[in-house]
């Protein structure tokens, strides 16, 4: 495959660049040390498919926002003006707030976001019985 002529104007085989081919291309670039560094740049796998990126990317968010919202929660603890609304706060979710005992606050709207299914799908679960259990008795 002949490589594309550098113009003015973009060419249909320059728009398609795909992470082996821009790798070559990288490689092929020696005029200053820095670019040859670029070349042993490693890109993202096209093998994965997409879905199985959007299950990452569910998981990294929220790994990511425990982390962001304890470290907003600690900032707003450093604003002694914000520190009554803490407080209320505080008292409200330790005496008053009992929707961890009923399994959170049931949201029809929030659960049946396309990003829980994403989250889900990306540790995959499965029930393998291997004896028959009746349904009246309670198994503790």
């Amino acid at each position: 495959m002949s490589e594309p002529k550098l113009t003015g104007k973009l060419t249909v085989a320059s728009r398609n660049l795909s992470a082996s081919s821009l790798r070559d291309r990288l490689s092929k670039l020696t005029v200053t040390p820095v670019a040859a560094l670029q070349a042993n740049v490693n890109f993202v796998p096209s093998q994965i498919p997409r879905k199985r990126r959007l299950q990452m990317l569910a998981v990294a968010v929220w790994s990511v926002m425990i982390v962001i919202t304890a470290v907003v929660f600690l900032l707003l603890c450093s604003i002694p003006p914000l520190w009554p609304f803490l407080a209320i706060y505080l008292v409200w979710a330790r005496c008053f707030d009992d929707s961890p005992e009923h399994g959170g606050r049931m949201s029809p709207w929030f659960r049946s976001l396309r990003y829980w299914k994403y989250f889900a799908d990306y540790y995959p679960a499965s029930y393998v019985s291997r004896h028959f259990t009746q349904g009246n008795v309670i198994y503790a």
